[in-house]
């Protein structure tokens, strides 16, 4: 998964917005590139980043550990907020798919190559922000368990 302009503009302004002690939850992770950016930029930082993809998961793992920082980015296994139910966040984050269905195959080469749940937004492209707006109003709740988890 290739990093876009728009997304070296979210890491940065987020960065603009938050403490050093901040939790923050990256919702659709992917590649983890948010997620690991985020963490590695302020080291005071906890991140859990979450994804319905396994395959993509391992990849925002491997980039954690690489990038040394997997002992502050949690993996979690689940879509948007839903498997996070008992901590609280200072920003929620994400890059969720928005390319309408009907203009995939028309895209440059290069972006058709990542997988198709990660541009997918549906109809209008909008698909995921209504359930990603209801979860994050509110001081929406979260928690961290399972498997994929690696942050305490």
């Amino acid at each position: 998964m290739i990093p876009r302009p728009e997304t070296e503009i979210l890491v940065e302004e987020c960065l603009k917005r938050v403490g050093d002690g901040a939790r923050i939850a990256d919702i659709g992770t992917g590649s983890g590139a948010i997620a690991v950016a985020l963490a590695v930029s302020k080291p005071g930082l906890t991140v859990w980043a979450t994804d319905t993809s396994e395959d993509a998961l391992k990849v925002a793992q491997a980039n954690a550990e690489k990038h040394g920082v997997a002992d502050r980015v949690c993996i979690v296994r689940g879509d948007l907020l839903e498997p996070l139910c008992a901590q609280r966040f200072d920003a929620i984050v994400s890059n969720p798919p928005y390319i309408a269905s009907a203009v995939i195959e028309t895209l440059q080469p290069e972006v058709r190559y990542e997988p198709h749940q990660a541009l997918d937004g549906g109809v209008d492209g909008l698909d995921a922000l209504p359930k990603a707006v209801a979860f994050g109003c509110g001081g929406y709740e979260a928690g961290c368990s399972g498997d994929w988890c690696r942050a305490g």
